[in-house]
């Protein structure tokens, strides 16, 4: 059982009084986690880059690669998709366009 009580106090109690979930699955639908991510997100949780590492060695911020890592509709500027690229490519990983929206 997973105790989420400090995060949400809409939920079923257990035996004891504390609010659980059954679970992780049950975990993350309740806080958002698991959403639909883009074609380059499920390719860096296959191959276990997350999204810090790769921002810090492409030098962009956060909020870019969580944005091409969540969002299909996301179009990033070209020199934003290079830095990305490269930074893949010195990690060993050599992607297509595609996988940028582009």
């Amino acid at each position: 059982m997973y105790d989420i009580t400090k995060f949400s106090p809409c939920l079923t109690f257990g035996k004891n009084g504390q609010t659980v979930a059954k679970n992780k699955s049950e975990v993350c639908s309740m806080f958002g986690l698991g959403k639909s991510r883009s074609k380059l997100g499920k390719y860096l949780d296959r191959h276990g880059i997350t999204q810090t590492e790769l921002a810090k060695k492409a030098k962009v911020g956060d909020m870019t690669v969580s944005r091409l890592c969540n969002e299909d509709d996301y179009r990033p500027k070209i020199s934003t998709v290079s830095k990305i690229k490269r930074a893949l490519k010195s990690l060993g990983h050599d992607l297509p366009d595609d996988y940028f929206g582009m």
